[in-house]
């Protein structure tokens, strides 16, 4: 991408007028609520953290974090796989959290906040970078992404590697085209697709960074760029590379008890994935009103991709962002429909899926906000606004409850098998099974572990 291109696309710094002056002042309290608001939204998510994330290991947990036990290579934890995804980065943030911590879940519950933290700062700055100042109304972004109906993905079972390190990787990719040098932009995008690949669902970086660079290389052969074309082509295949790699000794594994392809009911997939979206907007249940809605952020969403993926090939940098994002978005939405269907329509629409379905609701909201006709743009922003304060300001109820269960029965299962050292008792108290199944797991040996050595629930043990 030259420099020509992209500067014609990117906010323009404002001159030193009067009414420059004066919109710079209502700009300035403009971000200052935004800010103001976001930093709001980030306590309340560490308080709903430090009230609700016990310190035991639960269901997952049994299967993959005792490999930290045999203090393997860097890189073996790096490629360890779990389900569908490997671990990549998470595993690496696991090792350094439960060296500091002696294996207190808590620590990856508040380490998923910082990430979503992050993520969520990257993307102010994104929208700053691609339309100028932050506006009163971009407190949208900080309440898609910070919102409470993601509770599910670190109250039970708390793994940063599968959503919240792939969500703040994802707007970093975002950010990284924004970036003018052909040479640096695309050395970035590469990293982030490698660690992308390797850490959770952020493996569709692969593909998403495959689409765009041949979309980018045919514009860069429309225009006889000799450069960029070779640098583009150098990432196109050096991702292609890294999914490769990714692939040796992989062993497919969807992760759901349930998975069963083809669905003998195909018409229920875009059913599904509309309740998907619904529930990143605050919309609980599986009935025909909340799938509706779904399906309205679903139009919407794919009209955006329509709109923009013309623009993305011209390397127009709102356009390749918001492309980027939607791809991403549906390629897991599809991903999580197909693997969880068979469980039923109440599994596909949980909370947990919420963390990774949000970065779509952000590319619909930058489409937009670029969107020529003041009218219609102001319309839409308002409809994303109003979505965004349902979904993100205020816990619902049911979710809290939700929390309260899962936060209570924990608490039990610690302290009555603390109390016995017997598994069965501390299930009957907590009214659920720390992991569904003792034998395969090897459940009594790795408690034994924890209280010989003293980590989680037993690091203050005498």
């Amino acid at each position: 991408m030259n420099r020509e291109l992209l500067e014609g696309d990117l906010a323009e710094m404002p001159d030193d007028s009067p009414l420059a002056v004066k919109q710079s002042l209502r700009g300035r309290a403009a971000g200052a609520f935004v800010i103001g608001l976001s930093l709001f939204l980030v306590v309340r998510f560490f308080r709903l953290i430090n009230q609700y994330a016990v310190d035991v290991p639960f269901q997952d947990h049994w299967r993959f974090y005792f490999v930290l036990a045999d203090h393997p290579s860097l890189w073996t934890l790096f490629t360890l796989q779990h389900g569908p995804h490997r671990m990549g980065l998470g595993m690496l943030v696991s090792r350094i959290l439960s060296r500091a911590t002696r294996w207190n879940m808590r620590a990856e519950s508040f380490a998923f906040g910082g990430f979503l933290t992050a993520a969520t700062a990257i993307a102010l700055l994104l929208k700053r970078r691609l339309f100028g100042a932050l506006a009163w109304y971009d407190a949208a972004i900080p309440l898609f992404l910070l919102t409470p109906a993601q509770w599910k993905a670190w109250v039970p079972t708390p793994i940063p590697a599968v959503e919240a390190i792939p969500q703040f990787l994802l707007m970093v990719y975002a950010l990284a085209f924004t970036i003018k040098r052909t040479g640096l932009r695309c050395l970035c995008i590469g990293t982030i697709t490698f660690l992308g690949l390797f850490t959770g669902f952020g493996l569709f970086l692969g593909p998403v960074t495959v689409g765009l660079s041949v979309l980018h290389l045919a514009g860069a052969v429309r225009r006889r760029d000799k450069r960029d074309a070779i640098l583009i082509s150098v990432t196109c295949v050096a991702a292609m590379g890294m999914a490769l790699l990714f692939l040796v000794g992989y062993r497919f594994n969807p992760g759901a008890p349930g998975f069963v392809f083809p669905y003998p009911h195909p018409g229920l997939y875009p059913y599904a994935m509309a309740l998907v979206m619904a529930r990143a907007c605050g919309l609980l249940g599986t009935d025909w009103p909340v799938a509706i809605a779904g399906g309205l952020v679903m139009a919407a969403a794919a009209a955006a991709w329509v709109w923009h993926i013309r623009r993305a090939g011209a390397l127009r940098a709102r356009s390749v962002v918001i492309v980027a994002l939607i791809s991403f978005t549906l390629l897991y939405v599809a991903n999580v429909v197909v693997a969880r269907i068979g469980e039923g329509l109440a599994d596909v629409s949980d909370s947990h899926y919420v963390t990774l379905t949000a970065p779509c609701l952000l590319a619909i909201y930058l489409a937009c906000l670029d969107i020529n006709g003041r009218r219609l743009r102001t319309a839409c922003v308002a409809v994303l606004l109003l979505t965004a304060a349902y979904s993100g300001l205020l816990v619902k109820n049911a979710d809290r409850d939700a929390m309260k269960w899962y936060a209570d029965g924990k608490t039990k299962w610690i302290q009555t098998y603390r109390a016995t050292l017997r598994i069965d008792l501390a299930n009957q108290a907590a009214g659920f099974p720390v992991h569904k199944n003792v034998v395969n797991v090897q459940l009594q040996s790795k408690l034994d572990y924890l209280r010989e050595h003293h980590l989680s629930f037993f690091r203050n043990s005498p």
